[in-house]
């Protein structure tokens, strides 16, 4: 009977099986919690790589503050309701930025570049040069940018051509078009 008590007891080989198994019922927790920490630590990166990213937009841009809100809640928007990612949406915003367009300017041009983007298959980085290359070859507004999309998408559907191809042709032909007053 001692001999058994002493199988059981703290330093005994049952009393060390028992706390081992305590801790594999501990690591499943473990583990549990090094996933969540892993998950806060990508949440907190993705914030401060759009942070970051947000104030070279708002280095290059003119706007208030106001615009500059709400050209924040068009990007987080737009990741949310299309495939493009709030990084590719804010590379785009510094392209249009770039161009001397105002941050209020920028939030109407973001949602018809990253349509561009969707349907000429590129990114919204290239998308938005594209656009900007058709504003200023025809001299028109960023408010007018869908329409110009849209005459673009409808000319690639009916022609074997892409709209980046057309994009392309429109660079070079929109100067001569608008030194002869023709209209897009």
């Amino acid at each position: 009977l001692k001999k058994l008590s002493g199988l059981s007891g703290q330093g005994g080989p049952l009393g060390q099986l028992g706390k081992t198994a305590q801790a594999f019922k501990a690591a499943p927790m473990l583990k549990g919690l090094d996933a969540i920490r892993q998950g806060v630590q990508v949440v907190v990166g993705v914030a401060a790589d759009f942070e970051r990213q947000f104030k070279t937009v708002q280095a290059i841009t003119t706007g208030t503050g106001k615009d500059f809100d709400k050209l924040e809640k068009q990007v987080v928007s737009l990741s949310v309701s299309t495939e493009h990612t709030s990084t590719s949406l804010l590379k785009a915003s510094t392209v249009l930025g770039r161009a001397g367009y105002h941050a209020k300017d920028v939030g109407v041009a973001l949602e018809t570049v990253a349509n561009l983007a969707t349907a000429s298959g590129v990114s919204t980085e290239i998308a938005a040069n594209m656009a900007v290359r058709m504003l200023k070859s025809f001299g028109k507004e960023a408010t007018e940018l869908a329409g110009i999309s849209d005459v673009l998408a409808q000319a690639a559907a009916g022609a074997n051509v892409t709209i980046r191809g057309l994009a392309e042709g429109f660079k070079f032909a929109g100067a001569i078009a608008e030194q002869q007053g023709l209209n897009f």
